[in-house]
């Protein structure tokens, strides 16, 4: 994975939120038991974090695709700020694609539905 240096981070973020397409957003929660899990979708991970008494890490991430490129943006999840931006090589993307996949229970179509540009890395 390639940091991406000497850009703005929060710029190039609002360009991907508004020209590219999201492909997840995930940060992880720990509940008083000690257990982590991660929550998808920074709009409703507030809420489930709370239902599931779990404390939010500071930090998220968002996944985007752009032009044949997956980026991963760190977010610092209290105000939304982008702190880190980073590039997937052609293998992370495909083993990222795999990740997807596995998350919709092998099922292709499913995938490719919500994540078309996916298809040319299965």
């Amino acid at each position: 994975m390639e940091h991406l240096d000497g850009i703005h981070y929060e710029r190039f973020y609002r360009g991907l939120i508004n020209n590219a397409t999201l492909i997840e957003e995930r940060i992880e929660g720990e509940t008083e038991d000690g257990d982590v899990e991660i929550y998808y979708g920074f709009d409703d991970a507030e809420d489930e974090a709370e239902h599931d008494e779990a404390t939010l890490a500071e930090y998220g991430e968002a996944y985007y695709f752009q032009e044949g490129k997956v980026y991963q943006c760190i977010i610092y999840f209290e105000n939304a700020e982008c702190t880190g931006v980073n590039l997937f090589d052609e293998d992370e993307t495909k083993s990222f694609v795999q990740e997807l996949l596995e998350t919709a229970h092998g099922d292709e179509d499913a995938l490719l539905e919500s994540q078309s540009w996916a298809k040319a890395y299965l």
